[in-house]
C-alpha cells in the first residue's frame, strides 16, 4: 500500500521487493556507526524464523540524485539484512546476493561513515576474505556471529529463514523535497515511547533547523567528528553531561531528563545553533575532545589540549588516570570533565595553579572508591554529589579548593577511620578460582596503590600458589604480587624467587617484596608481615590525603 502527502511517500514492501527496487543506499556519515549488538541479531533470526511475514519496522530515507537512497532512520537493521543476506550465500550457497548487489557492486555505501574502509569492509565480507584490519569493525563482528549461528541450523530451518526473511515487511517513509522533513519525522517517531539512542534524536531535531543552511555539510561533518571522537560506548552519557553543564542544574539528571531538557532548548534555528557548537560545533569542540579522554584515560587527547602549558607535568595525572580506568569507576568522571574543560583563559590559569591539588584529590577520591569496593558500598549512594561538584566548578560558582573541600566533608571522608580500613583489607579472600574474583581485584588495586605501581594489565600472582588451597596464607593480600605476565604459575618457592628477581628490575612489587630479605626459609612470615604492612601503608596514604586543607 502507498500513500503520500505533499512531498512525503510511505509504501510497505517485502524486504525482497524493497531490495531489488533500491538500487543505493547511502549511510551518511554523520550517522552513528553500526552498533547493534549479538542479543540484537540473535533475536532478529529468531523473530524472522518463527513467522513469516514479520514486520521489521520504518526506514526514513532522503531521496537524491541517481536514484540513492540517504538513510535518516532504519540504518541498523538495513546493515543487519545485507549481514544476513550474505551470510546465507556463503553457508548455504542460494543466490541471496541479488538482492544486496547491482551490476556486481553493493547496493549499500558506508563508505563516507568509515573512514578509510567503507565500501570495504562490507566488500570484505561479501567476498569471505576478511583482512585484519577489518576485523575492528562492528558489521565484521556480527557478521561473524549470524554465520555461527546459521551453521548450526538445518537445512529446513535455513530455508525458512531466507523464505521469511524476504517476506518479512518494511515500511519505507521517503521524503521527495528536502532532508529537513526527514529528520522532523525521525525526531517524531522516535520521541514517542522509548527512543533507540537519545543523542540521535538530539541530531534530527537539531538538523531540521540547521540542515538547509548554507553550513548544512559543515554541520554534519562537525558531528561525524563528535561522535566518532566520543565512541558509541558513550554517546548517551556525554548527552547526559552536556544536559548538565548546559542546565546548571545540581540535581541528576536521568536519559530522559537530559534528552527532554535538549529537546525543550531547541525551537528555531538560532538555539540549534547555540546547542550544536555547544555539543560539536568548532569553536567549543574542546568539551567533547575533553569528554572522549577522561571517559577513555586517553593523556594523548589530553596533552593535545593543555599541551602547550609547559608549567604543567602531567605524568602523575597519567599514572592516577590509569587506576581510573583499571577499576572502571566512571561516576566520577563528569567532575574531572568540569575540571579540564575551561573554554576561557581564565580557567586555564585557574586549572594550570591548581594542578598539585588537583592530583592530589584524584588520588583521594581513587583511595576512597578503592576503600568503599572492598566493603562493597556502591558508587551510587554519593553519585549525586559528583554532580552538584561538577556544575559548580564548571559554572565557577566556588573556586576548586573549596569544592573539593565540600565535596570531601559531603563524602564523609574524614569520618573513615583506621580501624575501618584495616580491617577490610585484611579480611579480602583473594582467590583466582573464579575468573571474576571480585577480592582478587581489589587485593592487586590495593598493592598497585601502595606500591605507586600503575603499569596497567597487570595480573595478580599467588605467591603461595592455590593448589594449596588449604593453607591459610594463601588467601591473604600479603600472598598477592601484581605481575605483567603470571609466568610463575604453580611453581615451588625456590623457583619463584630465583624468578621474581628476574623480574624485579622492572617490577617495584617485586622488588619490594625481594627488599624485605625474602628466602625459602622465612618467605612465610614475610607473607604475613606484608599482609600487615600493605594495610597499614593503604591507611597511612589515605590519612595523608583525607584532611583536606588548602
Amino acid at each position: 500500500m502507498k500513500t503520500k502527502v505533499n512531498d512525503l511517500s510511505a509504501k510497505d514492501y517485502s524486504i525482497g521487493d524493497y531490495l531489488k527496487e533500491s538500487k543505493k543506499f547511502l549511510i551518511p556519515r554523520y550517522q552513528r556507526s553500526y552498533a547493534w549488538e549479538k542479543k540484537n541479531i540473535m533475536q532478529l533470526l529468531e523473530d524472522v524464523s518463527k513467522e513469516e511475514g514479520y514486520y521489521i519496522g520504518n526506514i526514513i530515507v532522503n531521496t537524491l540524485q541517481n536514484d540513492e537512497k540517504e538513510i535518516i532512520d532504519g540504518q541498523q537493521r538495513i546493515i543487519s539484512i545485507f549481514l544476513i543476506l550474505i551470510a546465507l550465500y556463503h553457508v548455504t550457497g542460494k543466490d541471496t546476493l541479488k538482492y544486496v548487489l547491482e551490476n556486481d557492486c553493493l547496493k549499500i555505501n558506508i563508505e563516507k561513515r568509515i573512514e578509510d574502509s567503507g565500501v570495504s569492509v562490507m566488500s570484505s565480507i561479501l567476498d569471505n576474505n576478511i583482512a585484519s584490519t577489518m576485523k575492528k569493525y562492528n558489521e565484521v563482528t556480527r557478521y561473524q556471529d549470524i554465520v555461527s549461528t546459521l551453521k548450526k541450523y538445518e537445512e529446513n530451518q535455513l530455508e525458512t529463514l531466507r523464505k521469511n526473511l524476504l517476506n518479512a515487511k518494511i515500511v519505507e517513509i521517503k521524503f521527495l523535497n528536502g532532508e529537513k522533513r526527514a529528520h522532523e519525522m525521525f525526531v517524531n517517531l522516535n520521541t514517542k515511547g522509548k527512543p533507540l539512542e537519545e543523542i540521535e534524536i538530539i541530531k534530527s531535531h537539531l538538523f531540521k533547523y540547521l540542515i538547509e543552511g548554507e553550513n548544512s555539510d559543515q554541520y554534519k561533518e562537525e558531528w561525524y567528528e563528535m561522535l566518532d571522537d566520543i565512541g558509541n560506548k558513550y554517546h548517551g552519557k556525554y548527552l547526559q553531561n552536556i544536559s548538565l553543564f548546559k542546565s546548571l542544574t545540581k540535581k541528576k539528571q536521568t536519559a530522559k531528563e537530559s534528552l527532554n531538557y535538549l529537546l525543550n532548548e531547541i525551537n528555531n534555528e538560532k538555539t540549534a545553533g547555540s546547542v550544536f557548537e555547544f555539543m560539536a560545533g568548532d569553536e567549543n569542540k574542546s568539551i567533547f575532545r575533553v569528554y572522549s579522554a577522561v571517559k577513555n584515560h586517553d593523556l594523548l587527547k589530553l596533552k593535545k589540549y593543555i599541551g602547550h602549558e609547559s608549567e604543567i607535568s602531567i605524568d602523575t595525572l597519567d599514572q592516577i588516570w590509569k587506576m581510573y580506568g583499571q577499576i572502571k569507576f566512571e561516576q566520577f568522571d563528569v567532575v574531572m570533565v568540569a575540571l579540564l574543560y575551561v573554554p576561557t583563559k581564565e580557567k586555564k590559569s585557574l586549572f594550570s595553579k591548581n594542578y598539585l591539588d588537583i592530583v592530589k584529590f584524584l588520588k583521594l577520591v581513587l583511595l576512597f572508591q578503592i576503600h568503599n569496593a572492598v566493603h562493597r558500598v556502591s558508587p551510587s549512594t554519593y553519585t549525586n554529589r559528583f554532580e552538584t561538584a561538577a556544575v559548580e566548578l564548571y559554572s565557577n560558582q566556588k573556586k576548586i579548593d573549596i569544592v573539593i573541600s565540600d565535596l570531601v566533608k559531603d563524602l564523609k571522608i574524614n569520618e573513615v577511620t583506621k580501624d575501618h580500613v584495616i580491617s577490610g583489607i585484611k579480611s579480602l579472600k583473594c582467590s583466582g578460582k573464579n575468573k571474576k574474583s571480585r577480592d582478587l581485584k581489589i587485593a592487586k588495586y590495593i598493592i598497585q596503590m601502595v606500591d605507586g605501581y600503575y603499569a596497567v594489565d597487570l595480573k595478580a600472582e599467588h605467591i603461595i600458589c592455590e593448589k594449596n588451597m588449604d593453607d591459610d596464607l594463601v588467601y591473604e593480600i600479603g600472598n598477592i604480587l601484581p605481575v605483567v605476565k603470571d609466568r610463575y604459575k604453580d611453581k615451588s618457592i625456590d623457583k619463584k624467587l630465583k624468578m621474581y628477581k628476574e623480574d624485579s628490575m622492572v617490577n617495584a612489587s617485586i622488588k619490594k617484596f625481594l627488599d624485605k630479605g625474602v628466602t625459602e626459609n622465612n618467605y612465610r612470615e614475610i607473607i604475613k608481615e606484608r599482609t600487615d604492612e600493605i594495610a597499614e601503608e593503604f591507611w597511612q596514604q589515605f590519612e595523608g590525603l583525607k584532611k583536606w586543607e588548602k
